[in-house]
């Protein structure tokens, strides 16, 4: 976000620290940004991406996203999954 948008200008609302050199925040983030976009892309590219890497097209179940069979299912062969509906269970 520009300082433009603020209410007082720039040169009131630095803030300076005093360390053995100083640091100032200015809050402009306009300039440089795109050059940032372009580094966080890059990085996205380089990593896992989940935009390009996730087909978004394919119908899900809901119910059962990973098609595991029942018995993966912790209460599979309990008394408790025996008294579920097969809309409870998933299938």
């Amino acid at each position: 976000m520009s300082t433009r948008d603020y209410t007082l200008p720039i040169e009131q609302t630095q803030w300076r620290t005093p360390t053995s050199g100083i640091v100032t925040f200015n809050w402009e983030y306009d300039e440089g940004r795109d050059k940032m976009l372009k580094l966080y892309e890059k990085g996205k590219n380089l990593q896992w991406n989940a935009t390009d890497r996730i087909d978004w097209s394919l119908e899900i179940d809901h119910e059962n996203p990973l098609k595991a069979p029942d018995m993966y299912n912790p209460l599979f062969g309990t008394t408790v999954w025996g008294k579920l509906s097969d809309e409870m269970k998933g299938t």
